[in-house]
């Protein structure tokens, strides 16, 4: 008769001793450390990294460092070269620039489609005026669809 502490069920299992615990753990910790340098060399760096340089004038040292960080695209001048005052060393790159730029025009063309609102409902007015140089900024040969959007959604 089987008693109720009887435990035949238990399979006997081979025990593992503290050597392969370590294993193991080196195992994992070179893996880890491996994913992390594959993925160091081969992840895209998008951002340029702001740096400071030495232009040799005429003998005399001059620190150069930019004011903003940007992005090299053409390096105009090659080492040792002699070059004159007011020429260009290098070229940044537009691409962030004209990004914010049109951004920020984005923005101020919609603050002023919401100011256009607020006027017209302060004044009691049955449709809102919109400026003329706004309508053409939303429907003149280069559209700005959000804008459109955004001056429809005023209207309502």
């Amino acid at each position: 008769m089987n008693s109720p502490l009887d435990t035949h069920y238990a399979v006997p299992g081979k025990e593992r001793g503290v050597q392969f615990f370590v294993r193991a753990g080196w195992i994992l910790m070179l893996a880890g450390a491996g994913s992390f340098f594959l993925w160091a060399s081969l992840a895209p760096l998008d951002q340029g990294i702001a740096v400071q340089g030495t232009v040799v004038v005429s003998g005399k040292r001059k620190a150069v460092q930019s004011l903003d960080g940007g992005v090299v695209s053409k390096i105009l001048v090659s080492e040792g070269q002699l070059v004159k005052e007011g020429e260009p060393l290098f070229r940044l790159d537009q691409t962030q620039v004209q990004a914010d730029v049109q951004s920020l025009g984005a923005q101020y063309r919609m603050a002023w489609a919401s100011l256009a609102r607020w006027q017209s409902e302060r004044d009691n007015l049955d449709e809102v005026h919109f400026p003329a140089e706004l309508i053409a900024a939303g429907q003149g040969q280069n559209p700005d669809p959000r804008l459109a959007l955004v001056l429809e959604g005023q209207r309502q």
